[in-house]
């Protein structure tokens, strides 16, 4: 049981840079703090599957929290943004290079249109 807790708190400490910077910060080290005391109250108290609810209360915080801030951030939206677009304008390139009919129509509607 012991080892069981050792990795839990491990994973946890490795998640912790998943949590947005300033409740790390702040609250980090309180954070596994009071993660490894909850799982040592569990272990002691309702053994494994006490354990393994801690462990999910965890994980579920990934969700609720740690990921969603981080989606948020605006980094995050302009590298999406980004990658969006050029995603598009490489398939676009493709289909151009591949078809030549749609080569000719583009040719004609956007790229010679005043001709």
């Amino acid at each position: 049981m012991l080892i069981l807790i050792r990795i839990c708190a491990l994973m946890y400490r490795l998640s912790l840079p998943l949590y947005p910077a300033e409740l790390r910060v702040a609250h980090g080290p309180e954070m596994l703090w009071v993660f490894e005391r909850q799982l040592d109250c569990a272990s002691r108290s309702g053994g494994i599957v006490a354990v393994a609810r801690v462990g999910w209360f965890a994980v579920r915080d990934l969700f609720t929290i740690a990921f969603p801030s981080r989606l948020a951030s605006e980094r995050s939206i302009a590298l999406t943004g980004a990658t969006l677009i050029n995603s598009a304008v490489f398939i676009f390139l493709i289909r151009v290079m591949q078809d030549p009919a749609f080569a000719r129509w583009v040719d004609y509607k956007f790229l010679f249109a005043c001709r």
